[in-house]
């Protein structure tokens, strides 16, 4: 530590020396602010630039949700119908079991009365 020039108080740092690759890692992974190169400007945005970024991320991330709500709507009624579409294949078969069911039924009992009259016409 050493004391300042205006009384206070700087901490001193005893490092070693950067090697040259250190050295250039550094460099390009914190470039000075004088450094143009990319061509890009290191200046943040008026409040009028940051208002219409803002104003046009926010409509982009509705417009997102509202496209993300409309494909869940839309799958969840392509779900909807192919689920009524296997209720109906299954109440069709089970109407149609009923159906054999009902005719066996009616067989039976036109076989008992024919029985019936046979030993009638016997006995």
């Amino acid at each position: 530590m050493r004391i300042g020039r205006k009384g206070g108080v700087t901490p001193t740092c005893h490092y070693p020396p950067l090697s040259e690759e250190e050295n250039y890692a550094n460099e390009s992974l914190n470039p000075s602010p004088d450094d143009d190169s990319d061509g890009s400007h290191n200046q943040a945005p008026s409040q009028h630039q940051y208002e219409a970024n803002y104003s046009e991320s926010t409509q982009e991330g509705r417009n997102n949700l509202w496209k993300e709500k409309l494909s869940l709507i839309k799958l969840q009624r392509d779900y909807i119908r192919d689920e009524n579409t296997r209720l109906a294949g299954t109440h069709r078969i089970e109407m149609e079991k009923q159906q054999l069911e009902l005719q066996h039924l009616r067989l039976k009992n036109h076989l008992l009365e024919l029985e019936i009259e046979e030993l009638k016409k016997r006995g």
